[in-house]
């Protein structure tokens, strides 16, 4: 009997310390992945304003029409590439209100570099990329709308796989109340998400395939 208890004891001793360790190795990889992304948003930050500033120069001399262009897809691609990252890891673990504020900023910045390559666009006369904003729901979409929101993402991303630098991808939640994200939104008359706005000018939601999207392309 003795020995059954001193069994069950080192057992559960044993179950402690197992559960302290997962519980502890849990916090520090989440604190490592908040860290990861304040880091990342932090350079695209910096990489958003001196795209901006470039802009601004352009504005002010002899535009260079090749290089702001060139410049804008270079920094879509990365931040495109670091979304997938941050989804990653918002698929990873809880979302707590950090990692939601830390979304919510790379979604101004997509935003911000959206309206700067219009700008470059029109200031160039320049068709040479697609632009494509995927906006989709990101808190608690329903069964059927999850699977919709997962035709849209790989559809859009084989697309993106296909034409890399030719075509310009930013995906961003729509319903995190951001207010520039609003105001856009109802311009291009976005009411239901998901929602893909092709080149500032066709609009879709609902079911739509790869092909109907490439169809609309500049390709």
């Amino acid at each position: 009997m003795a020995r059954q208890k001193r069994v069950f004891i080192e057992a559960l001793i044993l179950a402690i310390v197992v559960f302290g360790l997962g519980v502890t190795l849990g916090f520090f990889v989440e604190s490592w992945r908040a860290d990861k992304i304040t880091s990342m948003y932090t350079q695209a930050e910096i990489g958003l304003l001196d795209i901006k500033i470039i802009t601004q120069i352009y504005d002010t001399v002899d535009i260079n029409c090749e290089e702001a262009v060139r410049q804008n897809l270079e920094f879509a691609d990365r931040i495109y590439q670091e979304a997938v990252i941050l989804e990653r890891y918002e698929g990873a673990q809880r979302l707590g209100e950090e990692l939601i504020t830390q979304h919510k900023k790379y979604d101004l910045l997509r935003t911000s570099l959206w309206l700067n390559s219009q700008k470059t666009k029109n200031n160039c006369k320049d068709d040479s990329y697609d632009t494509i904003v995927y906006l989709y729901q990101y808190n608690e979409p329903d069964i059927e709308k999850k699977a919709l929101q997962a035709v849209y993402s790989r559809a859009l991303g084989e697309l993106k796989e296909e034409f890399g630098s030719e075509m310009m991808l930013l995906p961003m939640a729509g319903d995190l109340d951001i207010k520039s994200i609003d105001i856009l939104k109802e311009h291009y008359g976005v009411t239901e998400l998901p929602a893909i706005i092709i080149n500032e000018k066709k609009v879709f939601t609902g079911t739509i395939t790869k092909e109907e999207i490439l169809s609309i392309l500049n390709k």
